[in-house]
């Protein structure tokens, strides 16, 4: 009979780590007076990468996820490569929104873009994946003027250079014809002369017979909703012109308290997770589409019943989710005729 004492193992590399007791290296990690002394064991260190073989990301924030991505990824730890870009994409994409030139910036390494660039569950718009990737080139060539009607041929030649490996990775017919034509039409130089042919012919020919790559996916929402839905939110719950705010001026937080694919498809469900909250709004998107329908409570939920007046309640939808101009408002401005039912 043979019997597995594997966790009381991993406990005690974990307190090795812990005590430095017989190290025979030291890992000098941070800078100035952040710095800071690890006492390991290079024989342990040549088996295996970690001591205790458990690695818990929640206590780290999301750009220093993506430095551990950096760092694993150099040190080609594909198990950790794995984990660690999945949780960042999964848990973290808030970050990606709030800092995507910090993070390209930070990632310099090409082929962390390039992991990034692959990504199908990415959930950006791919034409604020391309303004960044341009921001990243500029950033590694400085002295390189912004407008590209400026380069010379070794300007054009180094710019080439530095984007040639992430140009198939752009999903170029996921990029609207206008955005198409003064954000990227500009860097035509850079590229390939069948590719600009091709996209244009996408958006001007009326042939459904297009002979082109035209079968790139967008990049997959994971939520039902991203930063571009909340700004239009904000604006119509202060009444404002749409898109009256930004990333950098939004007033509001918006917290999720109810998803029906995590907490259920019930009315005990939901008012379990959403009585007693004021201002909520409420998103739904209709089977087999894009479309979304939804609404805005300034009031408490209660399923007790009873009606109350609803105003500044409005109905919104959009035919298409992904894209913001299709977004529709419904506003009763007959104060006495905004109802809204508890139950």
């Amino acid at each position: 009979m043979s019997f597995d004492y594997w966790q009381e193992l991993v406990s005690d590399y974990e307190k090795l780590l812990e005590t430095g007791k017989g190290h025979d290296m030291i890992i000098y990690a941070g800078e100035n007076e952040n710095e800071s002394e690890i006492y390991v064991h290079s024989n342990i260190l040549r088996t295996r990468y970690i001591y205790c073989g458990k690695i818990d990301l929640t206590k780290l924030d999301g750009l220093n996820i993506l430095k551990l991505l950096i760092a694993v990824d150099e040190l080609n730890i594909q198990t950790l490569i794995n984990c660690t870009q999945n949780y960042l994409i999964e848990n973290e994409s808030e970050v990606i929104y709030q800092n995507v030139v910090e993070i390209l910036e930070l990632a310099y390494q090409p082929h962390v873009i390039e992991m990034l660039l692959k990504r199908d569950d990415l959930d950006l718009e791919e034409i604020v994946v391309w303004d960044n990737l341009i921001t990243w080139c500029h950033v590694q060539h400085p002295t390189i003027p912004r407008d590209a009607t400026n380069w010379n041929k070794e300007q054009i030649t180094i710019m080439e250079r530095v984007l040639n490996r992430f140009i198939p990775l752009i999903r170029f017919y996921q990029i609207s014809s206008n955005d198409f034509f003064y954000k990227v039409l500009p860097y035509k130089k850079l590229l390939p002369k069948k590719l600009i042919y091709d996209i244009l012919e996408f958006h001007l020919s009326s042939s459904k017979d297009l002979n082109v790559a035209c079968k790139q996916l967008p990049r997959q929402m994971k939520n039902l909703v991203d930063y571009r839905h909340f700004i239009i939110f904000a604006s119509w719950i202060d009444r404002k012109n749409t898109p009256y705010y930004n990333r950098t001026n939004m007033p509001y937080s918006f917290n999720l308290l109810y998803r029906a694919s995590q907490d259920g498809m019930g009315l005990e469900e939901f008012h379990e997770k959403c009585d007693n909250k004021e201002k909520t709004l409420v998103v739904a998107k209709v089977k087999d589409s894009e479309q979304l329908v939804g609404g805005y409570n300034p009031l408490v939920w209660d399923k007790n019943g009873g009606w109350e007046n609803g105003e500044n309640s409005f109905l919104f939808s959009f035919v298409n989710r992904k894209k913001i101009e299709t977004a529709k408002l419904g506003i009763n401005n007959n104060k006495e005729d905004q109802e809204i039912i508890g139950n």
